[in-house]
């Protein structure tokens, strides 16, 4: 049986702030990279460019990270939205296949909207399809 309204909004508060500490944390990261990036490469000019590359490296991943924080963010406030509003009135149940999602992993990811069944396959079809779109077929299609 899905948790109730109540349990599922705590369990998203929860992990609201959970994912802006994160946010905030490699916000931090970000900016101190890009400082100590600047002064580094000011200091030692021989293998600066070296240098240069493990460090922009290192703030793209930040920055990758932190666009993901982000997007998962955004998920966990739509659907608190949603129940908050009343507009999504399906909570616990796989947007694709109606199945009701397993208690375990709506614990973990209260702003499941599908399946591990349905999310794997959702997956799946985005990876077969960026693995396309530049021009390698996916290994699944060797």
């Amino acid at each position: 049986m899905p948790v109730s309204r109540e349990i599922a909004l705590q369990r998203l508060r929860e992990k609201e702030t959970r994912l802006l500490a994160e946010i905030q944390s490699y916000s931090r990261r970000f900016r101190t990279g890009i400082k100590s990036s600047a002064d580094t490469s000011a200091k030692h000019s021989t293998d600066s460019a070296d240098m240069a590359c493990s460090a922009n490296a290192r703030l793209s991943c930040v920055h990758t990270q932190l666009g993901q924080l982000h997007r998962a963010l955004d998920k966990v406030r739509r659907v608190m939205d949603g129940l908050e509003t009343g507009s999504f009135t399906e909570y616990g149940f796989c947007e694709k296949c109606g199945e009701e999602i397993p208690p375990a992993r709506m614990e973990i990811h209260p702003e499941a909207t599908m399946c591990v069944s349905c999310k794997s396959k959702e997956e799946q079809a985005k990876k077969t399809f960026r693995s396309f779109k530049i021009g390698r077929p996916a290994a699944a299609n060797f």
